[in-house]
Order: structure tokens, then C-alpha cells, then sequence
């Protein structure tokens, strides 16, 4: 297994660890892949954190402020199950 942590700092041993054993992989396609799973963790955490913590800041609002919120933190709750499924 690749610690992709170690593969990030130092993907050149990886490469050479690989090729010394002849094991042939995709490490562009490796890459994608992490790149793309830490833009949807990413994504997830920021609608994880929106739809976390209304309380406090839904207390400080009034009228329009409060709908304007209200509406935004229903989008950021609906986000959340699409986003975890990927």
C-alpha cells in the first residue's frame, strides 16, 4: 500500500522503488485521483463546517439577514449527501 502523505513529499521513491521491482503503475492517474479526492474532501469539510455551527450566528440576525442565512445553510445541508457519495 502507498502512503499517498510520503507519495506527495517524495513521489520520485516511489517511482524508483516501483521500477527497481518492475511493478508498472499510473502514477499520473494516482495523482488525478488524490488530487480529486482532496477537492471533494475539501468541498465536503466547508459544507460540513457551514451546516455546523447556524446556532450562534442565526442568533445574531435579524429579518432579511436571517432568511438570507436560512437559505444559504439549506443549500449547504443539501450539498452534503451528494458530495459524500462521490
Amino acid at each position: 500500500m502507498i502512503d499517498l502523505e510520503q507519495f506527495r513529499r517524495d513521489p520520485e521513491k516511489f517511482r524508483n522503488g516501483a521500477a527497481s521491482k518492475g511493478i508498472e503503475l499510473d502514477w499520473e492517474k494516482i495523482i488525478d485521483v488524490d488530487s480529486n479526492f482532496r477537492t471533494l474532501q475539501h468541498s465536503v469539510d466547508e459544507a460540513s463546517d457551514e451546516a455546523a455551527f447556524p446556532g450562534n450566528q442565526l442568533a445574531k440576525l435579524s429579518g432579511s439577514e436571517k432568511s438570507k442565512f436560512l437559505a444559504e445553510l439549506k443549500v449547504a445541508v443539501a450539498k452534503l449527501p451528494e458530495l459524500e457519495a462521490r
